[in-house]
């Protein structure tokens, strides 16, 4: 998790155990905590707007709503975000992407969307609704989809073992290498997500 959303979760931490009281004060105490020697890293405003402006609308757990903090850009882009995260999950593990579709591409990220993907996987965004059967059919769909992708993948492999080695052959093989990180990356990904939702092993 990067340190602006654990600054996020420990200040949510310090609200629900009685150490704070107000947010914006856990906020300060949160990140003095992990950014002990910045005083610019403690005080930028992108991530503290965010995380605030998620507070003002309740939507974070154990904190009421209330006026914590002014209006911002920054708590409108959060906000956004949690919106889109509830139709699409899969975002939360593409911060780029997801700012882009809250932002656009002029303005540059900065760490407000660390901040919602943080209380997000801490499970302290509430008003998230669960997945609709459609969304659920969407999902085996998909899941199908990457399954058939393997399975002409896997013909292919055995395609090209029948070929003589040739200048032709080895680009193949350096096409398929060349993804073959990726791919490793993805399903470690996932598995790692799946462990921190408690997902039952199989």
């Amino acid at each position: 998790m990067n340190k602006y959303g654990e600054a996020a979760r420990q200040s949510v931490l310090l609200v629900e155990s009685g150490a704070e009281a107000d947010p914006v004060q856990a906020w300060v105490q949160s990140t003095k905590k992990i950014f002990p020697s910045s005083a610019n890293l403690q005080n930028k405003g992108c991530p503290k707007g965010a995380f605030l402006g998620l507070c003002n609308e309740g939507m974070v757990k154990g904190i009421p709503p209330g006026i914590y903090s002014n209006t911002s850009k920054n708590g409108k882009y959060a906000l956004d975000a949690v919106k889109l995260l509830q139709s699409n999950k899969f975002l939360v593990s593409q911060p780029d992407m997801l700012w882009k579709k809250v932002a656009g591409n002029t303005i540059s990220h900065n760490h407000q969307m660390d901040v919602v993907i943080g209380l997000w996987e801490s499970n302290y965004i509430q008003g998230v609704t669960e997945m609709s059967e459609q969304e659920v059919e969407q999902l085996d769909n998909t899941l199908k989809a990457i399954g058939e992708q393997f399975d002409s993948l896997r013909d292919v492999l055995d395609r090209i073992a029948t070929w003589p080695d040739s200048e032709h052959k080895q680009k193949c093989f350096d096409s398929i290498f060349a993804h073959q990180d990726t791919l490793i990356k993805w399903t470690e990904e996932i598995g790692n997500r799946l462990e921190a939702l408690g997902a039952p092993k199989r």
